[in-house]
């Protein structure tokens, strides 16, 4: 976390998150000045997504590799979509593709100690998606499950995933179901279970403005700068 890389007190800027994010958008845009982005870290900026737009997946497609570094190191959230986005991007360079797929990798691998236990199906995803990260199409970890998979099935792992905090595995499960609201056997579905928990940040994942629905229309076309 931002904390753990800067052991000193977060300063108290007097500044709203928002005009922060917009700075922190705009540095990243200019170029790859990580003391500038380090110092509004330590600002308290948020660097989940906020309007629609991600400050990782900014500096991912504009190729700023010692800001992806920093913000990965931040603990930056990692939608499995990214991942090929990334790889698909002629100007993305080896060296954030490198932190990338070691951040993935590194994610999906501790998601995957803790789960031994709670879901063999849940770790031989996490072994599928680890050997193909680390393969010669790391690309093709995100994909969609053809029309025949079982979607109770696939339900059931994403609410065993999000009841056990598991955000990595729980976004690529996420795009194979398409909607995360859908019950299964399990009697809660992949939202309650884990508020249920008590892990509310995975729920506000689940809840992305970036879910499409069937008209193909964004949640974030939808709402308020201030929803």
């Amino acid at each position: 976390m931002a904390t753990a890389l800067f052991p000193f007190s977060l300063q108290q800027s007097g500044e709203f998150p928002k005009h922060l994010y917009e700075e922190l958008l705009s540095t990243i845009s200019r170029g790859d000045n990580v003391q500038a982005v380090s110092s509004l870290l330590c600002k308290g900026t948020p660097i989940e997504p906020l309007g629609g737009r991600s400050v990782l997946r900014l500096a991912v497609t504009t190729d700023r590799a010692r800001t992806v570094s920093l913000l990965l190191a931040s603990s930056a959230s990692l939608p499995a979509s990214l991942l090929q986005e990334a790889w698909q991007s002629p100007d993305v360079t080896h060296r954030v593709l490198a932190s990338l797929t070691t951040a993935y990798c590194c994610r999906l691998r501790a998601e995957k100690r803790h789960l031994e236990k709670i879901s063999g199906a849940l770790v031989e995803g996490i072994n599928y998606l680890v050997e193909t990260i680390e393969g010669n199409a790391p690309w093709q970890a995100v994909r969609r499950w053809e029309k025949e998979t079982d979607r109770t099935a696939l339900n059931d792992l994403l609410v065993n995933a999000t009841a056990s905090n598991c955000s990595e595995i729980a976004a690529f499960l996420q795009i194979a179901e398409d909607w995360p609201f859908s019950t299964g056997t399990s009697a809660a579905s992949a939202l309650h279970a884990p508020l249920e928990a008590g892990h509310q940040e995975i729920a506000e994942l689940l809840l992305s403005p970036h879910m499409l629905d069937t008209h193909g229309r964004l949640l974030v076309q939808m709402m308020t700068d201030e929803e």
